[in-house]
């Protein structure tokens, strides 16, 4: 077995056990307290810290960021779009 240093993001990612949605997209996406409501959840039911970042001193509304970013595509394609210049 190798450490787990050297797995791969997408071992990683494809090993995760995520529960089942806890919410529809259009749902999250009409409703910013419900979109709130349903990441804190998601935290909470993955055991991880629920965190806001901070940019330039100022909480990013990540219910802004993600409406915007499903809107243009969403995850897979900033993943390709990222990865045609090099990064990950």
């Amino acid at each position: 077995m190798s450490p787990a240093g050297s797995r791969s993001y997408r071992d990683m990612v494809e090993n995760k056990h995520y529960p089942l949605p806890l919410a529809s997209h259009e749902d999250v996406v009409k409703d910013p307290s419900m979109f709130w409501d349903t990441l804190r959840r998601f935290h909470f039911i993955m055991g991880t810290k629920f965190m806001i970042p901070v940019i330039g001193g100022k909480e990013l509304d990540l219910h802004v960021l993600y409406v915007e970013a499903t809107r243009r595509g969403g995850y897979e394609k900033v993943r390709l779009c990222i990865h045609s210049v090099g990064g990950l």
